[in-house]
């Protein structure tokens, strides 16, 4: 199980990652593990990458595959639509706590135009302002618009009352490299 195996901090290094699983070498010893990982929805694992392992159910990383999805745009022009976007930026990044840049929830199918679209949306007081957003992030947004007496429209819900995934999704972390899944089995090899 794998949360008795990580009951103790352990520094792990990635030795192969594979779609469906990655092989550790665990210090202090450097005993080799592989923790395969079942209904995978991301992962950045880069062979090399050391640092602690982890698992947790509850992170930012989560959030985008255990709340619902809410689509939200601008709806009326801002009185400073730099003043708005700083605030937008601020709060996103406070949200993601370093591990989402802005434009994965701007506009992220355009991630290369994400700060060009925003702006523009923001000097025209019209356009998707966050695509695919997790309802807590939304929510928060909204808040910003709100005090800077901006409307929006949106689809989803905000509140996050709506069904979350069952079973929900958790994340083991190598340092700053993840998997999130809905299950993991660890062995040793």
């Amino acid at each position: 199980m794998l949360t008795d195996w990580l009951t103790h901090p352990r520094q792990a290094t990635i030795i192969q990652a594979q779609t469906t699983y990655v092989r550790v070498a665990v210090a202090p010893t450097n005993a080799p593990f592989r923790l395969d990982f079942r209904a995978k929805k991301e992962a950045r694992l880069k062979p090399g990458a050391h640092g602690a392992i982890t698992h947790h159910t509850t992170h930012p990383l989560l959030l985008d595959h255990n709340e619902p999805a809410v689509q939200l745009f601008l709806t009326s022009r801002p009185h400073d639509p730099q003043a708005l976007g700083a605030a937008i930026v601020h709060c996103v990044d406070a949200f993601s706590q370093g591990w989402r840049d802005v434009p994965h929830y701007l506009c992220r199918w355009h991630r290369f135009q994400a700060v060009a679209r925003v702006q523009q949306t923001l000097q025209e007081g019209s356009g998707v302002l966050l695509y695919h957003a997790p309802a807590s992030l939304a929510k928060a947004v909204i808040g910003v618009c709100q005090q800077h007496g901006v409307a929006t429209k949106h689809f989803g819900d905000p509140d996050g009352v709506l069904a979350r995934p069952d079973p929900p999704s958790s994340v083991v972390l190598i340092g700053s490299n993840y998997v999130i899944a809905e299950h993991f089995l660890v062995r040793a090899l």
